[in-house]
């Protein structure tokens, strides 16, 4: 009775409502999705499976290049094009192999005569053909993440993969597209306004974000229609997504110093070395993009865990059983009517043994009144069944005690929820103090890390003056990556502060209030009858 507006006022405590958003997902919720993505990259064996990923993405890289140059080649940017690709996997961190192995293989295509017309004409199927075996490859180890088996005939997942691997590879050329053409572009409008050197700078930068948005539609679309599982709604951006970005730009960086300062692949495999590397960074960018899809599974868990639903594997309903039938069997459900939600302050002050002390009076409030009414005059005869009952129940119902025993059992009642709400406010109390703690953690850190943010800042200024673009890339790469986090500290601390906030037991006088009126509205009602 009296946790109804409570209950209502967080839909998020365990209320069996499942939240929509992602700001509505607590602090706690949030730590155990990185937790148990961790422990599921290692429990699904994502580095094994990161590894056949390797491979399949070895088998279609150089056929979705030569897709995407004999694409470009349409508009005669073909030497263009090579050097936009080759430079762009060599940013990202694929090292010198894409010069010795990749320049070559597609400059064939493009030098040779009707290369690319021959290649939509003839080719173009069997390439799409080679580089899906990528997609198939995330296919079967997204299944794996989302503990689903793969239930959708060959006739209807082939095609579904071409179709998938046909639009990123559209994406790609797009991509560069605007690179190729945008250098021109650039440089005019720089010598236009006679600052070409700066344009292009500048272009070099603002590049990068197009290039993430891109890539995280991609990250998106594959993650909507490759696995068997049934997404609630597709979502452009995923935190998934993003974690898998941020992770490829740590992992490509950090990468590439090793293979600059540390790294001996060359004395160790000979001419081999360049491949080796790039297998390297592509087991970690696979290992990224894995991540990633734990982290958007375990999303979904978190929500349905907040929302006090079971989230036993798997989390989501999938598209097609394992028999080929639609299944709609494998769903979370929410906790059945008249089943009491989780809720630790509601613990800390109810041991869940006895019943409400507000609904005990509510129960005793019409029986008191209209055993007054009725009492006679004169001292009615007790029966001896209704003694035998009161033996035998030394506690007694409302239906068989007496006006005293009424009163004397209300007044317990009364004593006893008064405990309660008291163990109530101070559960109350001592979680919000709790949050407001960490809230102001949280602010502390984030003022730490804009210091040191500040910091990279005036060393990135110095960079640009001397070094060359690869090291102040890097620098700017971190330096982004330190805002983040902080901004990402900040908005936790403002939520946990706007939760602890205003500082009196809420909950508890409400549901004092709430017990108070239920009482009075009982005796009118008793009254009345």
């Amino acid at each position: 009775m009296a946790r109804n507006g409570s209950a209502a006022h967080s839909v998020t405590a365990g209320s069996g409502q499942v939240p929509q958003r992602l700001r509505q997902m607590r602090a706690a919720a949030w730590r155990g999705v990185f937790r148990r993505a961790a422990q599921g990259f290692m429990k699904n064996s994502c580095t094994d499976l990161a590894a056949g990923l390797t491979y399949y993405a070895v088998l279609a890289v150089f056929p979705s290049a030569i897709v995407v140059v004999a694409l470009v080649n349409l508009v005669s940017e073909g030497d263009r094009t090579v050097d936009t690709i080759v430079d762009l996997l060599r940013d990202l961190g694929a090292g010198a192999v894409v010069d010795q192995q990749l320049r070559d293989l597609i400059q064939e295509v493009v030098s040779s005569q009707g290369g690319a017309g021959a290649l939509l004409s003839f080719g173009l199927l069997g390439a799409l053909w080679s580089a899906s075996g990528y997609v198939g490859g995330y296919t079967r180890a997204s299944n794996v993440i989302h503990g689903v088996r793969e239930g959708r005939p060959f006739w209807k997942l082939r095609p579904l993969q071409l179709l998938i691997t046909a639009v990123s590879l559209l994406l790609m050329a797009v991509v560069v597209v605007i690179l190729i053409v945008s250098g021109p572009v650039t440089r005019a409008v720089g010598d236009a306004l006679d600052i070409g050197e700066t344009a292009r700078t500048l272009w070099s930068v603002l590049k990068w974000p197009a290039l993430v948005l891109i890539a995280m539609v991609m990250l998106a679309m594959l993650g909507w229609l490759a696995p068997n599982v049934q997404p609630p709604r597709f979502r452009w951006l995923t935190v998934g997504g993003f974690v898998t970005l941020l992770a490829v730009a740590i992992v490509s960086f950090g990468f590439g110093l090793y293979v600059a300062n540390f790294g001996s692949y060359d004395k160790t495999y000979g001419t081999l070395g360049g491949v080796i590397a790039f297998l390297g960074w592509l087991y970690l960018v696979n290992g990224a993009v894995l991540f990633g899809v734990e982290i958007n599974a375990e999303v979904q868990r978190g929500r349905a865990l907040q929302a006090g639903q079971p989230a036993d594997d798997p989390v989501l309903p999938p598209r097609t059983a394992a028999d080929g039938n639609r299944s709609d069997e494998v769903t979370t459900h929410a906790a059945r009517p008249g089943e009491r939600p989780p809720s630790p302050q509601r613990d800390a002050a109810d041991d869940g043994a006895r019943p409400r002390s507000g609904a005990a009076i509510l129960a005793f409030a019409p029986r008191l009144l209209g055993a007054s009414r009725e009492q006679p005059d004169e001292e009615a005869p007790v029966s001896p069944d209704a003694t035998t009952r009161a033996q035998e129940s030394p506690s007694g119902t409302p239906e068989a005690m007496s006006t005293s025993e009424l009163v004397t059992r209300a007044a317990e009642q009364v004593s006893t929820l008064m405990r309660d709400e008291l163990a109530l406010a101070r559960a109350e109390m001592v979680a919000k103090g709790r949050r407001a703690g960490a809230g102001g953690g949280l602010f502390g850190g984030a003022a730490v890390l804009s210091l040191y943010g500040l910091g990279l800042l005036l060393a990135l200024a110095v960079v640009l003056l001397d070094l060359v673009w690869p090291l102040w890339l890097a620098v700017l790469v971190v330096l982004v990556l330190v805002f983040a986090v902080a901004a990402v500290m900040a908005l936790l601390g403002r939520r946990q502060l706007r939760a602890a906030t205003p500082l009196v037991p809420q909950e508890a006088v409400s549901g004092v209030t709430a017990d108070v009126d239920a009482v009075k509205t009982a005796v009118r009602e008793g009254r009345s009858s």
